[in-house]
């Protein structure tokens, strides 16, 4: 395959992916995904259907607040 090609279908192949995991996962263990709506006009996002929306939000935050800081990040004079 030539990179180019790959490059170009980059999003196309994530979301195939995450799809077909998503599905494979939903029949063994017997659940079922649903759409949500994360930021209006845009597509939304597949989640397991049931799971409480404060989960959600409170396991995302704890997500972003153990990430490691992001990569190439240089602080401005003043900052130590």
């Amino acid at each position: 395959m030539h990179s180019e090609a790959l490059f170009e279908n980059t999003v196309a192949a994530s979301a195939l992916y995450n799809e077909t995991v998503a599905a494979e996962v939903c029949e063994a263990l017997g659940l079922a995904t649903e759409p949500r709506t994360v930021t209006p006009g845009r597509r939304p996002v597949m989640e397991i259907a049931g799971v409480p929306h404060e989960l959600i939000r409170c396991s995302a935050r704890q997500a972003a607040i153990r990430s490691p800081p992001a990569r190439g990040f240089r602080a401005g004079p003043g900052w130590n």
